[in-house]
């Protein structure tokens, strides 16, 4: 049985990878990362245990991104930096400055998880995973802004 893959968004979800909020996200500069006030770490994690307990209750595997990020608030978005194939992973490279580097992150994480790695992104290629979804197995729309840019869709 293949232990990865997302090609649907609709299908009974097995598996699947999380961040939970830490120091990198309670203790952000606001006005830096565009946040309209100074988290409170403690609120967000007892926020992330809610889904996290509803999906443990429905037998999905949840599997943790712990791999340290300093400085990186929106790094508990582990949908952004990747997208993950029946074939394998292709590594994104991030539209907003303050989040470049999650990606070597992700991508030191699917390795660990024997996720293989089909592409990394670079050059003037941007694409971030909250602007693609899975219509189905074989068609991925892509929603072009800043975050994913027409080299990306290319």
């Amino acid at each position: 049985m293949r232990l990865y893959g997302a090609q649907s968004m609709i299908a009974p979800l097995r598996r699947v990878l999380m961040r939970r909020p830490d120091e990198s996200f309670g203790e952000v500069d606001p006005q830096r990362w565009h946040y309209t006030a100074h988290p409170n770490l403690k609120r967000a994690q007892d926020e992330h245990d809610v889904p996290v307990a509803i999906l443990h209750s429905a037998e999905v595997e949840v599997l943790y991104h712990d791999i340290p990020q300093p400085g990186r608030a929106d790094s508990i978005f582990v949908f952004d930096p990747a997208i993950v194939t029946y074939a394998g992973a292709i590594i994104l490279r991030m539209g907003k400055d303050l989040r470049r580097g999650e990606e070597e992150a992700m991508a030191q994480r699917f390795a660990q998880l024997d996720i293989p790695i089909l592409a990394t992104l670079d050059s003037a290629v941007l694409v971030e995973g909250g602007d693609l979804l899975w219509l189905d197995d074989e068609t991925l729309a892509v929603g072009i802004g800043f975050r994913t840019n027409a080299e990306g869709f290319r």
